[in-house]
């Protein structure tokens, strides 16, 4: 059995580079966050505009910017090689979903492009394949970054 260390990252749309989508993102979904990453034993997973999910090592981030929500779990070496194998197999390199951030936040069909992600439903589906509780009883692509906060901590 391995204990795995997790960090949810919550980017702050107050942040000082913050910019107007980001401010948008937070007003709309009643959130202080625009935004959010993975990070599963200094392996960071991270969905952006410009090329999609994309996974590197983690370097730690400015606190000015990003609030960090601590899980850990206790998972078999299968487990974990079995995540690594499906994250960089279906997740790495797919596009960033824009549609889906409008189909889901804003009139709520729920509509679903398996080959593109957004942060907030990665991040999601990451939680889900490690086997962390708290995120079972979601669809990934409902999720915006407040509401995963508020579902790992209690409060938004």
């Amino acid at each position: 059995m391995k204990n795995v260390e997790i960090k949810v990252l919550m980017y702050k749309a107050s942040a000082p580079s913050a910019d107007y989508g980001d401010k948008l993102i937070a007003w709309w979904t009643h959130s202080k966050y625009s935004h959010c990453e993975i990070v599963v034993d200094d392996m960071k997973i991270a969905v952006y505009r410009t090329n999609g999910v994309v996974c590197y090592d983690y370097e730690g981030v400015n606190d000015e910017e990003f609030d960090v929500i601590p899980l850990e779990l206790t998972v078999t070496a299968e487990h974990l090689y079995n995540f690594w194998r499906y994250v960089n197999t279906h997740m790495v390199g797919k596009k960033y979903d824009g549609l889906n951030i409008g189909l889901s936040q804003i009139v709520k069909i729920g509509i679903q492009d398996n080959n593109r992600y957004t942060c907030s439903e990665a991040t999601t589906k990451v939680l889900q394949v490690l086997g962390v509780p708290e995120v079972w009883p979601v669809h990934p692509g409902d999720m915006s970054p407040g509401d995963l906060s508020e579902l790992l901590t209690g409060k938004r």
